[in-house]
């Protein structure tokens, strides 16, 4: 045996030689590294450059080419357009700048070791980079893709979900029946509450108002519950300061029925005092109305008219039904409190000076509203005639709550145009807060100044800060606001427009005590809603059942699932799957081949390093020592060229399906688990190249592989 061997070794001695000559030059020509092509030719910084101009514009300018204003493009910059696509292209060109200094590296680590493959698999790759830039580029532009492609679409998922959840503000947004005949304000919160699966509900006022010659909204909401429904990101809901505004509501002393009484009894009485003006005297029968402010648990308040009754000095009980308060359908919020009482001029016939007295306020069974320590009234007129200047007091009740003397109204003068009454004029008793009003004529034009938040673009505009005081122009007069914070938007008041928002009761109570006016002008007009589990469905079909109790304004869900299924969505994410699998077949396309072709090409080495006793299975894992190489190259090149090209440009490219920039901005989104899966699913694809090409090898004839070249 011994001998046989030592005749094969001699018969091979010429063709070694011959081979392994061969193999040095080829080596060596292998070894040196070119000057041409992208990677030496000094393109890729150039390409650096261009990619870092276009994203820099990208940043700038976003998508739209609006700077971010959203408010529409002049024009495609193709520069801005091509940004993405130039990053990705010059990370993968400068990724082949790493591949010398990491074979160096790893072969380096691989002779440190007693292994054969592993030495001679690293050292190949390190000596054939031209062979390989190939395939590894197509790779790293396939996973940098995939991976752009993956984060892109996860990110615009979110956007969606975050413009969704802004728009909407709450889980459901609802408004009274526009038919009419339903719920009336002191009703509404009941009803809504009452719906399926609703946990909790709050009152919003939104208001029309100019801040110059700009359009402006108020928002004023009830900032104790709104935490509860409100349905935004944490960072915008820390920039509305809810508790701040909260807590810097006023006291707001009233007259709490205890229970939930079917009806509201209050005791009264009206006493003449002296002659009617001109002596005409109303006849004996005559009766009189006095309204009152009554407030439910929402800290809403309406102004109501109670029976009429006769001014002849004796005690008379009158009823307000709590039924009444709520509307058809509705349903009260108790406990209900009584805030204030008003008496009307125009609603009442032309008299003499009166008092009015309030004996007391008790439900229908339920016993005696208590009242506050220290009870206090303000008492005070407002007329829109400065000719009619009424001056009512207050007299120390003897018992009761209050005792109030009414001025008579000065004979008109038929001359001017006004006839029976003082039109407009009204007295109000409200109960004392901390800071009393200023007696006597009001102007509802001037409004106590309330503590809000503002957003970026109103303090902008109005080159003011926190601390800062903000006038807002509405239909019932100017609201002066003191700055409390500054944020970025308001939920529901499209970004970019200047908005405030303020605590309702807040403003209720201020605008009672100092201004006296009617309840109208701050009724909320919607309602936000929370749902269990954010299931809107059962809730909305109740309303569907229902049509007089309201209707829905804004659903989550189904805002949501529009713009999550717009065009520009689905749109987006055919052209990322396209483009992640079309890139992903050339790199497979590019490894097989690659791998063929080197099978081909390196037979005579493989049957030299075979003939000098290395196992086929030895060969065989030289090749996937290279293969893997190669791949876990490309793999973690590209994965991390694709996330920091997504770090640069997803969040600029993302827009809302009006293509404008969105609001909430888009942050970037990883899904790390897509991530990790899509590599395996790689390797696992590539991992199927290697395989037929061993097979392929092991069928070759050895003297065969040694003769391949002797006929050139």
């Amino acid at each position: 045996m011994l001998t046989a061997l030592a005749c094969a070794i001699a018969l091979t001695i010429p063709t070694l030689r011959g081979a392994n000559r061969t193999f040095v030059e080829a080596q060596a020509g292998i070894g040196r590294q070119g000057r041409g092509g992208l990677r030496g030719s000094g393109v890729d910084l150039a390409l650096l450059l261009i990619a870092g101009l276009a994203i820099w514009q990208l940043t700038r300018y976003g998508a739209d080419g609006a700077g971010g204003t959203g408010g529409g493009t002049s024009g495609i910059d193709p520069l801005i357009v091509s940004g993405p696509a130039l990053a990705l292209l010059a990370g993968g060109v400068l990724l082949l700048r790493v591949v010398p200094g990491v074979s160096r590296i790893a072969e380096r680590v691989a002779t440190r070791g007693r292994g054969l493959v592993s030495v001679l698999g690293t050292r190949q790759v390190g000596r054939r980079q031209l062979r390989y830039a190939g395939p590894v580029l197509l790779l790293v532009m396939a996973m940098a893709v995939g991976v752009l492609s993956v984060t892109t679409m996860a990110t615009w998922q979110r956007s969606q979900t975050d413009q969704a959840d802004f728009q909407s503000g709450a889980d459901l947004r609802l408004t009274a029946a526009t038919s009419g005949g339903g719920p009336a304000t002191l009703g509404q919160g009941g009803r809504f509450a009452a719906l399926p699966g609703v946990t909790a509900a709050t009152a919003v006022l939104r208001a029309d108002g100019d801040l110059g010659n700009e359009p402006a909204t108020l928002l004023a909401a009830d900032t104790s519950t709104l935490g509860q429904v409100l349905r935004v990101q944490p960072d915008l809901r820390n920039d509305l300061r809810l508790d701040e505004l909260a807590a810097a509501r006023p006291e707001a002393p009233a007259l709490t029925v205890p229970g939930k009484p079917k009806r509201l009894l209050f005791d009264l009485s009206l006493t003449r005092t002296g002659p009617t003006p001109g002596g005409d005297e109303p006849s004996s029968g005559t009766e009189y109305e006095v309204a009152v402010t009554v407030v439910d648990a929402h800290g809403l308040a309406r102004q109501v008219e109670l029976p009429g009754f006769p001014a002849d000095g004796d005690e008379h009980t009158v009823a307000l039904d709590a039924a009444d308060l709520a509307g058809p359908g509705g349903v009260p919020s108790y406990p209900l409190s009584v805030r204030g009482v008003h008496y009307a001029y125009d609603n009442n016939a032309y008299t003499g000076p009166l008092d009015l007295r309030v004996m007391g306020v008790h439900g229908d069974g339920t016993g005696d509203a208590k009242p506050p320590a220290d009870l206090r009234w303000d008492v005070f007129a407002y007329s829109p005639d400065p000719r009619k200047l009424l001056k009512p007091r207050l007299k120390d009740a003897e018992e009761g709550l209050a005792e109030i003397s009414l001025p008579a109204t000065a004979d008109p003068d038929p001359s001017r145009g006004i006839y029976s009454s003082a039109t407009g004029a009204t007295v109000h008793a409200i109960l004392a807060t901390a800071t009393p009003p200023k007696h006597g004529l009001q102007n509802t034009d001037l409004r106590p100044t309330v503590p809000g938040v503002i957003t970026d673009e109103m303090a902008g505009r109005a080159k003011v800060g926190v601390g800062g005081t903000v006038t807002i122009s509405t239909v019932d007069g100017d609201q002066p606001v003191k700055v409390l914070g500054i944020a970025p938007a308001l939920p529901t008041v499209p970004p970019g427009e200047p908005g405030v928002l303020v605590d309702l009761p807040t403003l209720t109570q201020s605008r009672l005590a100092a201004g006296g006016a009617t309840t109208d002008s701050i009724e909320p007009g919607e309602w936000w809603a929370a749902v269990r589990g954010g299931h809107t469905a059962a809730a909305v079909r109740a309303l569907g059942e229902h049509p007089a109790w309201g209707e829905v304004a804004a659903d989550r869900v189904k805002v949501r699932a529009e713009l999550r299924d717009a065009p520009l969505g689905a749109a987006l994410q055919g052209a990322l799957v396209l483009g992640f699998g079309a890139a992903l077949a050339f790199a497979v396309i590019a490894f097989v081949v690659n791998a063929a072709v080197t099978a081909g090409e390196r037979t005579r080495e493989f049957a030299v390093l075979r003939a000098l006793g290395v196992h086929p299975r030895q060969v065989a894992g030289m090749l996937a020592i290279e293969q893997a190489y190669l791949v876990a190259l490309g793999l973690l090149g590209g994965t991390v060229l694709g996330l920091v090209v997504a770090r640069l440009v997803v969040p600029h490219v993302v827009l809302s399906v009006q293509a404008a920039q969105p609001y909430p901005p888009a942050e970037l989104v990883v899904q790390w688990p897509v991530v990790l899966a899509m590599l395996a699913g790689v390797a696992a694809v590539l991992g199927l190249v290697l395989p037929p090409v061993m097979r392929v090898l092991r069928r070759r004839n050895l003297g065969a592989g040694l003769r391949v070249g002797e006929d050139r």
